[in-house]
């Protein structure tokens, strides 16, 4: 395969990139206590500018990849019979069996670009899969795993840090005021009073923003937010400077990284069921 016919076939799978993150996004999001709602209009809008300009850069690195192949080209057309007994190198530098041809060469260039694509279209998808409405990022944790490049040892810790920061956002929403009723009480109650997910979701929103936990001079928002930061520092204790640099791009909701473990979720599931 020559050089242009690869640049070609691999520009095909760029321009098939947006559709395909369109149709990845359009799946279930992640969603906080088992209640969330999907990515807006003006949201998507957005995700699409950001797509555009990794596709500008992946663009940009094809075109450069089809003129070191033509310039290898060139180099091989005009060197003398002992230096094309010279070992090979592929894109990266490194020796190839001599055997291989010119056009072999190529091909294993381009197959491996476009592995490299189809991990990026996927890796695409999943940020725009796990987006939430509020813009945040809120995927399992093994996808923050793939993000991130973390070993073992991180994950593991990692899942330990998130696991903990819902232990203390149920703690934070289950504080009882003087009639001794929690504003993650109330928000179930009026899931299920009034069977109306979204509005009740609604009603519990501005309740965070305008309602202090009791005992502080303190929204829930507020108190939720400096927990929030608490939870990335802890979580960047794990991390190296490459890492905690990527987590903070992804803009991570610490709070609803999903692990299996959901307190909050459990609590309202619970509290729905009881019969009175």
């Amino acid at each position: 395969m020559k050089g242009t016919a690869v640049l070609i076939a691999l520009m095909g799978l760029t321009l098939g990139l947006t559709a395909f993150v369109a149709v990845q996004s359009g799946r279930p999001e992640g969603r906080v206590g088992g209640v969330g709602g999907t990515a807006d209009v003006s949201e998507l809008v957005a995700q699409g500018a950001a797509h555009g300009q990794q596709l500008d850069r992946i663009e940009a690195q094809l075109e450069q990849l089809e003129r070191r192949l033509a310039a290898g080209e060139r180099r091989r057309s005009d060197a003398a019979p002992a230096a094309r007994a010279a070992p090979l190198l592929d894109a990266d530098g490194n020796p190839v069996a001599a055997a291989v041809a010119a056009g072999d060469l190529e091909e294993a260039v381009a197959a491996r670009v476009e592995r490299t694509l189809e991990d990026k279209m996927e890796q695409m998808a999943a940020r725009a899969r796990f987006r939430g409405a509020d813009g945040q990022w809120k995927p399992p944790i093994e996808a923050v795993t793939r993000e991130l490049d973390l070993n073992e040892q991180q994950e593991s810790s990692l899942r330990d840090v998130f696991d903990r920061a819902r232990d203390e956002a149920f703690a934070l929403l289950d504080e009882r005021d003087v009639n001794d009723v929690s504003i993650l009480q109330r928000f179930a109650d009026d899931i299920r009073e009034s069977g109306d997910i979204g509005a009740s979701t609604g009603r519990f929103f501005v309740r965070l923003a305008s309602e202090n936990v009791p005992g502080r001079d303190q929204t829930h928002l507020q108190a939720l937010e400096e927990l929030g930061s608490q939870v990335k520092e802890r979580a960047g204790a794990h991390l190296d400077d490459r890492q905690r640099q990527e987590m903070e791009a992804l803009n991570l909701d610490v709070f609803d990284v999903k692990t299996g473990y959901d307190p909050i979720g459990d609590y309202i599931r619970q509290r729905m069921e009881q019969v009175e």
